[in-house]
This record gives structure tokens, C-alpha cells and sequence, in this order.
């Protein structure tokens, strides 16, 4: 039996694994639904059970950690600046609300005026060997995670404000996307190096799309994003970091071949809801990528019956015989009832075990 790294080498090398690698999420509701169905003590773990076989680390990569603070007091709720420079306010009925009422970059001279916090500072990896030494206990394969380049200079401007600078401002959206670049790259290649995953691999999550595409055009993700990620994926590289895989939920379709171009060697989640097929992914691409992810977490394994979850599952099951394939949903959260994931599950053990 191969151990997960060495079954997700396999996927990634286009050879045949023992069974079909695997990546999944427990989020919200679900563990503790699962432990119910189960009957599972409180500390049971269902990533352990289910042989979950990847997962990512990752120290506090915020701006500037150590300018978190209360900023108002009021009687139902708080504001604070956390550290990624977001003004949010924290209702304290309900502290899952959370609102985002703006951000420390209002204007190009604030950006002048930013520093952030060293890279190297040691609170931000205080909990990482813990956590690495939890994952070598249960075999699972590490790679390191890092935020992107959209999604973080966003929590420095605004969302909608950043969409405007991208069409309105290019000078300033070059100075704050070299900035959040440079503070990423440099954050990846000390996680990698404090985590020893040089080889496993650097994972970039950076959530740009909708259901329907890109929140930009695939020309602004060319001029911004593209040349960018190429520097990032080349430094990373030279510093002994072996692969660079993407995260992004949502259609990124438009962009794929950018991505694929910049270097980028794997793909997550690939969401069938948002027309990220897999198995029309590998007919497009073939071996030049490894596609993680294809279970769709909205429709299928929330609400499927057990002939639509097995109709849904099996393609892909057979897909990941020729390798290419590390099976997985966006996450697996509280809408998604325990018992269609066991059969999901089962399904894996029957038809997902090659040798």
C-alpha cells in the first residue's frame, strides 16, 4: 500500500496509484452530524477515518499581525482592523457576522505610508510544528499555502473599490500588487522552509471568480496578475520549492490557459457547478496538469440521490486509474448529510482502488 505521498506523486506523475489520492474539507456542522451518525466519540476525526491524504499548513501570513485592534466599543457590537489591514465590525450576538466597513488603503499615499511586518518574525510559525507533527502522525502529505495576490490586496482596498483601480488607476494598482507579491513570496518561501515541504509543494489560494467567471476580464488578469504570478512561481522555485499548485473557487475557465502559462502545475477546487468538469478538464489538457478537486458540494452529495452520487463519482473514479486525478469537493460542510458522504466514500473503496 503506498503511503499518501507517495500516492500523490503518482497523480502527479500521470502513473497509477494504489487507490484513488484523496482531499477533502470537514467544515461547519458536518463533523460533529458525522460523529452523531457514527456514534463517535467527540475527538473523532472524520479526515483520519475517511483516509484523507492531503492537506496544506500555513504560518499567519497577514500583513501586520502585530497592528491587530479594537478601534470602537459599542453596545451591540466592536470595530477592529485585523491584520490584513481589514476594518470589519464584529457583532457580538452573532460574532460569525462579520461586516467589512473598509480598509487602511483609502488613497495611493497610504500605500506609501504601509510597512509590513517582517516575514521572519517567529509568532508567526509558533503553531506550525505542532500542526506538522499532528499530519506526520496521521501519513497525511503536507504542502505549504500561501494567499494570492487578488484576494489579499483586496482586504488592504476593498473589493469593489480594487475592481476600480484595475480599470481607472494601473500605476497604483502596479505599486499595491508588487507590494501584497512581494510580502507573499517571500512569506511562501519561509513556510517552506520552516515546514520542510520544499518538495511536496507551495498551494496559492487566491479566490477570483464567481459562478460565472473572473471577477476581471482575462486581458486584466494578463496585464495584473499573469507576469506577477510568473516571478512568484520562478522565485519559489529557485529557493528549492519543487511545485506550485492554484486554489481558486468559482469559474476560472477564462483564465485557465493564463494560469497554466504562468507556470502553475495543479488546479482546486474545480467545482462542477461553476462548469469546471474534470473530465472535460483532462481532454483539454491532458498531462500537463493535475487536476485536485471535482466533487460537486452543492447539488450532488448535499441533495443526489445514491444513483445520481454514484453516476457523478464514477468517471472520475476511473479518470484517476491513469493518474492526473486527487479527488475532492470545494469542502464538506453541514449541508451535505453524513450519510451520502459515507456512500460517496464507498463508492472510492469500490471502484477507486487500482492495484
Amino acid at each position: 500500500m503506498m503511503t499518501s505521498t507517495e500516492r500523490f506523486f503518482a497523480a502527479l506523475e500521470f502513473r497509477t496509484p494504489d487507490r484513488i489520492p484523496r482531499c477533502d474539507y470537514f467544515i461547519g456542522d458536518f463533523p460533529d452530524a458525522w460523529r452523531r451518525y457514527k456514534g463517535f466519540a467527540d475527538d473523532a476525526d472524520p479526515m483520519d477515518y475517511y483516509g484523507i491524504d492531503i492537506t496544506e499548513v500555513v504560518g499567519d501570513e497577514s500583513f501586520m499581525p502585530s497592528r491587530v485592534r479594537r478601534l470602537t466599543a459599542e453596545a451591540d457590537s466592536e470595530t477592529w482592523v485585523d491584520g490584513w489591514g481589514v476594518i470589519k465590525k464584529v457583532y457580538k450576538t452573532d460574532t460569525s457576522f462579520i461586516h467589512q466597513v473598509g480598509a487602511v488603503v483609502e488613497t495611493p499615499a497610504d500605500l506609501d505610508r504601509l510597512e509590513f511586518d517582517p516575514v521572519t518574525d517567529p509568532a508567526r510559525f509558533a503553531s506550525l510544528p505542532q500542526e506538522m507533527a499532528r499530519q506526520a502522525r496521521a501519513g497525511r502529505f503536507v504542502m505549504a499555502k500561501s494567499g494570492g495576490i487578488y484576494i489579499r490586496s483586496h482586504f488592504l482596498r476593498g473589493e469593489p473599490a480594487l475592481l476600480m483601480d484595475m480599470a481607472l488607476d494601473e500605476a497604483f494598482c502596479d505599486a499595491l500588487f508588487d507590494k501584497v507579491a512581494d510580502h507573499l513570496t517571500r512569506m511562501s518561501i519561509e513556510t517552506l522552509r520552516r515546514t520542510g515541504t520544499m518538495d511536496n509543494g507551495l498551494i496559492v489560494c487566491d479566490d477570483m471568480a464567481s459562478n460565472a467567471g473572473p471577477m476581471f476580464s482575462p486581458a486584466m488578469f494578463e496585464r495584473y496578475f499573469a507576469p506577477r504570478y510568473q516571478r512568484l512561481i520562478e522565485t519559489v522555485k529557485a529557493a528549492g520549492c519543487r511545485h506550485v499548485y492554484f486554489h481558486s473557487d468559482g469559474n476560472i475557465l477564462p483564465v485557465l490557459d493564463l494560469l497554466v502559462a504562468a507556470g502553475f502545475e495543479g488546479f482546486n477546487p474545480l467545482e462542477p457547478r461553476c462548469g469546471m468538469d474534470v473530465v472535460t478538464l483532462r481532454g483539454k489538457y491532458g498531462r500537463k496538469v493535475l487536476l485536485i478537486g471535482g466533487v460537486c458540494n452543492t447539488q450532488i452529495l448535499p441533495h443526489g440521490s445514491r444513483r445520481e452520487i454514484e453516476a457523478h463519482v464514477r468517471p472520475m473514479l476511473e479518470m484517476g486509474r491513469d493518474g492526473g486525478l486527487v479527488l475532492g469537493a470545494a469542502s464538506i460542510s453541514g449541508d451535505v448529510p453524513p450519510e451520502s458522504y459515507e456512500y460517496y466514500h464507498s463508492l472510492c473503496l469500490k471502484h477507486g482502488v487500482y492495484r
